[in-house]
């Protein structure tokens, strides 16, 4: 077991015939009996023990000054990790891709993160409110309509937007080629809601299997969604990619403004952990390369 620093402290700031009292009500409260006995002779335990009983009005009245102390120290001493949350999806790929990026991002800076999954509109309204320290990934332009978020400018990845259909034959000009059809769409997804502005026959989907379910039962014509492996793990069949995609989205991440000092060293730490990852990448394929040539 570790001491609390404000315990430590104690024996310094308090009168000497307040350390007994303040070492014992501390380890008491943690019933921590072999701790006091470690740091007391044995044979001066039952002194030590006798001796916080009869003074315990005493004890009692300098414990909200300890307590103070010792939550005070507490905080400071044992951060909580930085929470983050992000859009949930039944495919965890991007969610993968990001925390990679952001777990070792914030390490550089000798912090913890906590990523959770809410659903896509919770997600921004948790850290717009302050429920949350920072939103995982998303476009830009965020902060326009929570006006508490402040993006990091540098990207964390980008994404393409595809056009799913089972039966259309048509050339994807941008998402005005999708304006006649009925058209899924993830439910609080910020490119989809920008890009089916105007729309009337517009399907809104928790999920991007749900979508694709839609689009097998001729719910609707077309299902607009980032790459993913949603198709797959939906299990439907017979779906066709339109070509080309209809966007390219670029992955930024976002803070509250109360946390808005760390984006500088946010940028860069984000920029050295992309270099990284593409190092790696890059090395795997040159692994895989040569042992190809060496066969």
């Amino acid at each position: 077991m570790s001491l609390n620093p404000a315990v430590v402290l104690g024996f310094f700031m308090c009168p000497k015939n307040a350390v007994n009292n303040t070492l014992l009500t501390y380890f008491l409260k943690r019933n921590c009996i072999a701790t006091i006995i470690k740091l007391t002779k044995l044979s001066e335990f039952d002194d030590f023990y006798w001796q916080g009983c009869f003074m315990l009005k005493a004890v009692v009245c300098r414990l909200a000054f300890m307590w103070f102390c010792v939550g005070l120290f507490s905080k400071v001493n044992a951060a909580e990790p930085f929470v983050l949350v992000t859009l949930d999806d039944q495919d965890k790929n991007h969610v993968r891709l990001m925390k990679q990026v952001l777990v070792d991002a914030y390490a550089e800076l000798g912090m913890e993160i906590d990523l959770r999954l809410l659903p896509n509109k919770r997600s921004l309204e948790a850290v717009n409110s302050g429920l949350a320290d920072g939103e995982g990934g998303r476009i830009a332009g965020m902060e326009k309509v929570y006006p508490n978020l402040v993006m990091v400018s540098e990207p964390l990845f980008s994404l393409k937007v595809l056009a799913y259909t089972k039966k259309l034959d048509i050339k994807i000009d941008g998402w005005k080629s999708l304006k006649p059809y009925r058209v899924g769409v993830l439910r609080g997804a910020k490119y989809a809601e920008y890009g089916t502005k105007g729309m009337k026959r517009v399907l809104l989907g928790s999920f991007g299997t749900q979508l694709f379910k839609a689009l097998e039962a001729d719910r609707v014509d077309v299902v607009a969604i980032h790459e993913s492996n949603n198709l797959a793990l939906s299990g439907v069949k017979g779906i066709k990619v339109l070509q080309p995609p209809l966007q390219e989205i670029i992955i930024f991440h976002y803070l509250n403004k109360k946390h808005k000092k760390l984006i500088p060293a946010l940028n860069c730490a984000i920029k050295q952990v992309k270099h990284r990852i593409n190092k790696e990448v890059v090395g795997k394929l040159e692994k895989s390369c040569q042992a190809l040539m060496n066969n």
